[in-house]
């Protein structure tokens, strides 16, 4: 779409020398997303659209430029005031969709910069505490200084900025993408592989409706702060905790296992500063909210429960049930452990099953049925759903099972073969 890539947030990343190459870099890749946008606007609305966006473009970087040609302003401003409400929507969109891509890229490479040693280096915990140390702070006191950190970044309330997660997850998608093609060992076959991909991610963007028709409530904004919390827990806390551990380790020292330096917070959902929507009721769905997602990832991280429970590190209650409910294979709730699961709820005062199942139908059928028991059976028991990623949906293939969760004691999962 443009040939013109913004100028990145940082102004001294454009100044210094030995950045000239990583910065050619992301202009390349800018322009490329650029002109894959470009394309689809044309096969999505014809050539009109994207002429009428580079205009617009040429128009507003002229505007930028000191001396610029006489007459832009004007030209700009008879341009948009003759576009009628769609045309406006358009226009405002693929610039957005735009901006989006150039920001991914630019995330990207300064993730890439940082990791080789880039123009921060120097902030990094390694790095900080080497100089620490050299310049004559004992080790201990360093170590006990980051036992005692407490970080705390809170998720502020602001509904206007709750983003469609369909939206957050193809940019995600897109990001790892344009990671993964500017790896040294791709081919061009990889790379053309990957740049079809980017395309149908970038129609599919374009295809989805970014305006919410209706206003987001709490329990919106409560799904989109787990959105990130589920990124910085799932990856970026744990490996910032294994290096901080590894960096201690190194001078003799050790970070405390039963602390973190690193807790969230969040307003979202307890904010009663002059919101009507927010009540007691509110509150606690939002806390129940969390605390499932919580329980979710604790066991998609966990990878082989049964080298966990023969440890005896962790003493819990498990029901495997020996496979999944399928109606296609023949395979109902009489070839299963399912009544013993119904028979050990009802007598072990457990409230609430979770299952470690993936999310195909055979994978959710078992968590219906367990909130929907026989008449007879125990009609109160709460059925959680957990493991909606891939790689537990690929091990529950292999193998399914489920954990009760006493009312007194939460107790986990331990899958099996299936038999």
């Amino acid at each position: 779409m443009s040939d013109d890539p913004p100028e990145t947030a940082d102004p001294s990343a454009n100044s210094a020398e030995d950045h000239t190459g990583a910065d050619a870099d992301l202009r390349t890749d800018i322009r490329r997303l650029g002109h894959q946008l470009g394309n689809s606007l044309v096969r999505q609305h014809g050539e009109t659209l994207l002429e009428t966006v580079e205009k617009v473009r040429r128009l507003a970087r002229d505007l930028r430029k000191e001396g610029g040609r006489e007459g832009s302003t004007a030209e700009l401003t008879r341009l948009l005031a003759d576009a009628d409400a769609d045309q406006a929507i358009q226009l405002v969109r693929a610039f957005t969709m735009y901006f989006h891509l150039a920001n991914v890229a630019e995330q990207v490479h300064r993730i890439e910069d940082l990791n080789i040693g880039g123009t921060r280096a120097d902030s990094h915990f390694d790095e900080t505490v080497r100089r620490l140390v050299d310049s004559g702070i004992p080790p201990a006191d360093i170590a006990a200084l980051v036992n005692r950190v407490d970080f705390q970044p809170v998720f502020t309330a602001h509904p206007t900025e709750a983003s469609r997660r369909s939206i957050l997850n193809k940019l995600a998608r897109i990001s790892d993408l344009v990671e993964e093609r500017t790896e040294l060992w791709r081919t061009s076959a990889d790379q053309r592989r990957i740049d079809r991909r980017i395309d149908e991610l970038i129609e599919a963007m374009w295809q989805t409706d970014e305006i919410r028709h209706d206003r987001p409530d709490p329990f919106d904004e409560a799904r989109f702060v787990l959105y990130y919390v589920n990124q910085a827990v799932r990856d970026a806390v744990p490996q910032l905790l294994d290096d901080m551990a590894a960096v201690l380790e190194d001078i003799g020292e050790r970070l405390d296992p039963d602390r973190s330096p690193i807790r969230f917070g969040t307003w979202v959902g307890g904010d009663r500063d002059g919101n009507p929507n927010v009540s007691p009721g509110t509150t606690l769905a939002v806390l129940d909210l969390q605390r499932r997602r919580a329980i979710e990832l604790l066991i998609e991280e966990v990878g082989d429960l049964w080298a966990l429970e023969r440890s005896g590190a962790f003493r819990g209650l498990y029901h495997v049930l020996g496979g999944t409910l399928s109606a296609l294979d023949g395979v109902g709730p009489d070839d299963l452990h399912v009544s013993g699961l119904l028979h050990r709820a009802q007598h072990e005062a457990v409230c609430e099953v979770i299952l470690a199942l993936g999310t195909t139908v055979d994978g959710q059928t078992p968590a219906h049925y367990l909130a929907h028991p026989p008449v007879g059976a125990r009609n109160n028991l709460r059925a959680t759903g957990a493991a909606q990623t891939k790689s537990l949906a690929t091990r529950a293939r292999r193998s399914a099972a489920t954990s009760a969760s006493s009312c007194r004691t939460r107790r986990r999962a331990a899958p099996r073969r299936r038999s």
